[in-house]
């Protein structure tokens, strides 16, 4: 599997993967496709980070991208799939700059002929 393609399997260099956000927990490999519900950036320790929460509607996970004070597209609203491995962070499930795709939207101005 290349850094690219969704993970397929069931297992990730010996972590479970797992589907649904409520299904994950600390150490597991999370896979999932969802909506951004909010975004900001915070800092700690002296360092800035773009944080997104990313709900797939069985529960959320905190997308934290260190470094980053924005992502071009990853606003409110946005869907995307992540892919990183998940860990607790102030009693809250994180991925630490997860892999992500952002979904197309759908453009309101283009109809099929």
């Amino acid at each position: 599997m290349s850094w690219w393609e969704p993970a397929t399997e069931d297992w990730w260099g010996g972590l479970p993967v797992v589907r649904k956000i409520v299904d994950a927990g600390p150490r597991c490999r999370v896979a999932v496709s969802g909506e951004i519900v909010a975004a900001s950036t915070e800092g700690r320790h002296g360092t800035r980070y773009y944080r997104c929460d990313l709900d797939d509607g069985t529960g959320a996970v905190g997308l934290l991208f260190s470094g980053r004070t924005a992502i071009p597209g990853m606003e409110v609203g946005t869907r995307c799939y992540v892919e990183g491995t998940s860990q607790l962070d102030d009693g809250r499930l994180v991925l630490w700059n997860p892999i992500y795709r952002l979904e197309r939207r759908e453009d309101p101005f283009h109809r099929d002929q």
